[in-house]
């Protein structure tokens, strides 16, 4: 591909998440909103925080930045639970039928 050609170990044009740290809060800019709404939400227990976008547009870059002010804010002193920020990417699967998650939910 062209981009080796040009010094790039891959495409540039290829979405990857912001780190959950001082560098990452520092590139996210324009988000203020969205990092202020996600941060109470986590905050208020039991409700769950979702985010909704097309892929590439940021949703785990402000997830992972509002992690990581969570648990700044956490350090710092400023009570609450302790919040972890994630380092790699994970994702949860259920061992279970399809009909079985439907009987359950029934």
């Amino acid at each position: 591909m062209f981009y080796q050609d040009w010094g790039f170990t891959g495409s540039m044009f290829q979405p990857t998440a912001l780190p959950p740290s001082e560098f990452g809060e520092r590139l996210l800019v324009g988000r203020s909103k969205e990092l202020s709404t996600l941060e109470r939400r986590i905050a208020s227990a039991p409700k769950i925080a979702t985010l909704e976008g097309l892929n590439g547009v940021g949703k785990t870059s402000v997830v992972n930045i509002a992690a990581y002010r969570m648990l700044k804010q956490h350090l710092c002193g400023q009570g609450g639970p302790l919040y972890i920020p994630s380092r790699r990417i994970t994702s949860v699967r259920l061992k279970v039928e399809q009909n079985q998650l439907v009987a359950g939910i029934a």
